[in-house]
């Protein structure tokens, strides 16, 4: 029954980090330390600083919006603004990096990458290789 559990957290967890790291995708996060954490997961993101400066030569369909739980309200306010001034036609997805926090036990998107290596552990059986 645990295995199960761990094998579907597992499950959610990867499918959020391949909709993050999509082409048509973009991640917009509250500071350098949650950039440099979503690297180590293989995905690119931009802080919110970095959004009027940002140049897109093709808007992303999508724009995830991941703040830290207790203090980044102002900061999605923030960049929804920028992001819909423009990006128009973008969407913005604000639910997708509060349920990932949320799903591994975090508060940042600089905390997830322990418990994702955790998840990964247990979902493979304790076994170091990832089988995705």
């Amino acid at each position: 029954m645990q295995r199960t559990r761990d094998e579907a957290r597992a499950r959610f967890v990867e499918g959020t980090l391949r909709d993050f790291a999509a082409t048509d995708a973009k991640v917009v996060v509250e500071g350098n330390h949650d950039v440099s954490a979503l690297r180590k997961l293989n995905i690119e993101a931009v802080t919110v600083t970095q959004l009027p400066g940002l140049r897109l030569g093709i808007a992303p369909r999508i724009f995830f919006v991941s703040m830290d739980v207790h203090d980044g309200a102002e900061k999605e306010r923030t960049a929804i603004s920028l992001i819909s001034e423009r990006y128009p036609s973008s969407i913005i997805n604000v639910t997708a990096g509060k349920r990932l926090q949320k799903g591994v036990g975090a508060t940042s998107m600089e905390e997830i990458v322990g418990p994702i290596a955790e998840i990964r552990r247990k979902a493979n059986g304790d076994r170091n290789e990832i089988n995705w």
